[in-house]
């Protein structure tokens, strides 16, 4: 992910936060940034799971509440963070299939409408 594309995604998020309408290539730009946040949360959540999964090797463990297996603490965050991934590559797959789609259509100055564009 490119410094700008962080930058433009936090000006999506800004326009969404002050209500701002978004126009068709704004609305592209940022399912493609979406998709691609997505994809680099996906990343650091594999990560962190492969991090979490090497604990045991590189220190010694142990509860703060005094459970005696702290490797059940591991697990639940193991099998929690497999969910996590789980659900952020199927988000990114309809990100990417919902922002292939808006690419698909055409739009149009609606002439009625308060500068509001109609689908062709």
């Amino acid at each position: 992910m490119e410094t700008e594309d962080l930058a433009r995604f936090d000006e999506c998020v800004r326009a969404v936060r002050e209500g701002r309408e978004l126009n068709p290539s704004e609305l592209l730009e940022a399912g493609r940034l979406l998709r691609e946040m997505i994809e680099a949360a996906a990343t650091v959540a594999a990560h962190v799971r492969t991090e979490v999964k090497a604990l045991p090797t590189r220190y010694v463990l142990r509860d703060r509440i005094g459970d005696p297996d702290p490797g059940a603490r591991l697990a639940e965050v193991l099998h929690r963070t497999q969910l996590i991934e789980d659900l952020l590559q199927k988000a990114e797959f309809q990100a990417g299939r919902s922002h292939a789609t808006l690419g698909r259509i055409g739009v149009q100055t609606n002439p009625d409408a308060n500068e509001s564009p109609a689908i062709s």
